[in-house]
């Protein structure tokens, strides 16, 4: 079985990079800097999940470009307002923020659902 991939938007600890890399198919941008938008909407082409960070702009064009293959955008920043939540919402996909961020994106690509979000759905 292919390995899911994920996509990160800027370097975070290696740390948290080396616990998704043991499961996961993941692409990280090698640049230290934010991504251009038309760059941004290439990347998250064809991936199960985006890590992305607070100076990442996710509105609906990102969230349509993700695709339907793509379950959630953990966003690396204490808030969600750097994400449009109504094109989230209406998209289905999952939205989280640290401290839980990693964990639900191991849960929710593993298939298994935290208690919080069977709540919310």
């Amino acid at each position: 079985m292919d390995k899911k991939k994920v996509y990160i938007t800027r370097r975070i600890p290696d740390e948290a990079i080396k616990v998704l890399e043991k499961h996961f198919d993941v692409e990280i941008n090698p640049r230290d800097r934010v991504l251009f938008k038309g760059e941004l909407l290439e990347k998250v082409k064809g991936r199960d999940a985006v890590l992305c960070l607070l100076s990442d702009n996710i509105d609906k064009e990102v969230l349509e470009a993700a695709g339907d293959k793509c379950k959630i955008f953990a966003n690396y920043g204490a808030t969600s307002s750097n994400i449009d939540l109504v094109a989230a919402t209406q998209s289905g996909v999952i939205i989280t923020i640290p401290l839980r961020c990693l964990t639900m994106l191991l849960q929710i690509l593993h298939g298994h659902y935290l208690w919080w979000y069977l709540e919310e759905s």
